[in-house]
């Protein structure tokens, strides 16, 4: 079987965004770091994490990015948004996040956002409408809104998982 090993981590990196208030970058008070890690299930039903320096077909991978508060002030109004890398699928269910939240997901690359289930409008043979879940595998972004605040020395941490595509898949 051909498998082609993919450097999809720098990109992602790159393509990460987040959006907070202007008052918490003025002050430069909010720290990031993220992370992403290959995992593997093991025999006993637990998964090992191994840091991602390349990816390939059929793994997953989980992204983790921790955002703390190194300024004197607290910081409100964080919403982290995690594309899903070309030839990557989200996999549902696997946001989570240490915070009260608001999740929300689009499936044209940002523009609208909403909250789960997604729907769409799908038109029957007979003209009429009919409004069908989206898939989970279909996002292009997740987003959390945080409800709750970062004090001071304090941080909050948003992961999620993609599942790698076969390289003839990852152009869809």
């Amino acid at each position: 079987m051909y498998r082609k090993k993919v450097n999809w981590i720098s990109k992602f990196l790159l393509a990460g965004a987040m959006f907070i208030s202007l008052t918490a970058l003025s002050e430069g008070a909010l720290q990031s770091q993220m992370k992403a890690f290959v995992v593997t299930p093991q025999a006993d039903g637990n998964e090992s994490f191994e840091v991602a320096k390349t990816v390939e077909p059929g793994q997953v991978i989980e992204y983790r990015t921790v955002y703390s508060n190194t300024g004197t002030s607290t910081i409100t109004g964080l919403a982290v948004v995690g594309p899903i890398p070309p030839g990557t699928r989200y996999l549902g269910e696997s946001a989570s996040t240490n915070v009260t939240h608001a999740f929300e997901a689009s499936i044209d690359g940002g523009s609208s956002w909403h909250s789960e289930p997604l729907m769409r409008v799908i038109r029957q043979p007979d003209g009429t409408d009919k409004q069908v879940v989206v898939p989970p595998e279909e996002y292009t972004h997740v987003r959390w809104k945080a409800l709750d605040s970062i004090a001071s020395n304090g941080s909050q941490e948003y992961r999620y998982r993609v599942f790698v595509l076969p390289v003839e898949d990852s152009a869809k």
